[in-house]
């Protein structure tokens, strides 16, 4: 492709990334959403971060091959990408280790069919690759957070099965149907013309390189749901969690449309108009984005009550206490101080690992004795109403 055909794909890339999820006259998903700031540590950067080194790969007509040729620089730098992108997240490594996987089966395929022996030494960096993430999923199975999450959400195979499925109703919901429909055409649109126009023109067909991201995009998906089984059924209704096969699935729509530029001249010219249409329409804040935030609270608010929790810490360190108790908002559920985790998001735990935080990070001078104690009256100090709002008018109503 040439660079400006090259630069619209990145662009419909891009913008895919909020398109696909916009939904007019409601708050819509995106797919650079995480459900807090926490998550987009732990799901989204981890996410981007094996895109990218999958993208580094994918941009080699054979990655395996061309390694060989790579300055020792060139091969560092890579390792050290590789590291944080497989030891980042055990859920999202996965789209390296699919896509490998996947790679690693065509060419037994291709050997076994034409004899086509590979030397091993070629494929030693998949190798790596792959063992690579079976250490970190081993690791991840036999953690102290595995075992917490699991031992939370125990239950019948029927209740898992159940859960998952209502789950993946929420996570089909996020999406926009239309545009999800017409990203499928776009995909099947592209594999017809291309299987169509190969015997005319020297044109590869996208088959190929579309069939093996649809591949690792199922690899990944049944990956994630025998994880979140564990782990708990809600993940798989979240975007974040969720971002291997939905990150598969944009890429794949993407080559298909970068075939259609590249081929048609029809498309060429039209494709200006789309990207600026796709803009407007994923841009278009006639209602709130989905918060990045527990039970939807707006940063500012979010912003007001950590502040409000922190001054009565800091105040009782500069005092010299050793002890303070600390007022935050009434949380979810049943609050009862002998459970700790309850009065979530400000459960009861959360005082000693504030704490930690706040000294380490030079807030406070002394590790002081924090307990939290939920009032009632703060959620009406520092909450939104929500209880007398007017109701929501599109702006299209006359």
């Amino acid at each position: 492709m040439t660079l400006k055909q090259a630069i619209s794909g990145e662009l419909f890339m891009f913008l895919s990334l909020f398109f696909l999820f916009k939904h007019l006259n409601s708050a819509s998903y995106s797919g650079i959403w995480a459900s807090d700031f926490n998550c987009y540590f732990h799901y989204l950067i981890p996410g981007l971060l094996n895109a990218s080194v999958l993208l580094v790969i994918m941009t080699e007509e054979d990655f395996t091959k061309q390694w060989a040729n790579q300055s020792n620089i060139y091969k560092g730098f890579f390792f050290v990408a590789l590291y944080f992108a497989i030891f980042s997240s055990s859920q999202l490594n996965i789209i390296l280790a699919a896509y490998i996987i996947v790679d690693l089966a065509v060419r037994g395929f291709e050997y076994v069919r034409q004899g086509n022996k590979e030397p091993i030494s070629n494929l030693l960096i998949y190798f790596v690759t792959i063992g690579l993430w079976l250490i970190s999923v081993l690791f991840d199975l036999h953690g102290r957070r595995a075992s917490m999450v699991t031992a939370a959400n125990s239950g019948s195979l029927n209740e898992k099965i159940a859960s998952i499925v209502t789950s993946l109703k929420t996570l089909i919901g996020s999406f926009n149907s239309k545009i999800l429909v017409l990203y499928c055409l776009v995909i099947v649109a592209s594999l017809f013309l291309s299987a169509k126009n190969k015997k005319d023109r020297k044109t590869a067909s996208v088959l190929p390189i579309i069939s093996m991201l649809f591949c690792a995009l199922l690899i990944s998906f049944v990956y994630l749901l025998f994880a979140y089984s564990k782990a708990g059924a809600s993940y798989v209704g979240r975007v974040d969690a969720m971002w291997s096969p939905i990150w598969f699935f944009i890429l794949s729509s993407c080559i298909g449309v970068a075939y259609l530029v590249k081929e048609y001249n029809s498309v060429r010219i039209a494709m200006p108009l789309v990207l600026v249409i796709m803009a407007l329409i994923s841009f278009n804040f006639d209602y709130l984005p989905v918060q990045s935030s527990v039970d939807q609270h707006s940063a500012s608010t979010i912003r007001q009550v950590d502040n409000y929790m922190i001054k009565q810490i800091v105040k009782a360190d500069r005092e010299g206490k050793a002890k303070v108790t600390v007022k935050v908002p009434w949380g979810d559920g049943e609050v009862n101080p002998k459970d700790l985790s309850s009065n979530w998001p400000h459960a009861y735990y959360m005082a000693k690992w504030m704490q930690n935080t706040l000294y380490s990070h030079g807030i406070i001078r002394s590790r002081i004795q924090i307990t939290f104690k939920p009032d009632k009256k703060l959620n009406k100090k520092f909450y939104e109403n929500r209880t007398k709002q007017q109701p929501f008018t599109a702006l299209e109503t006359r």
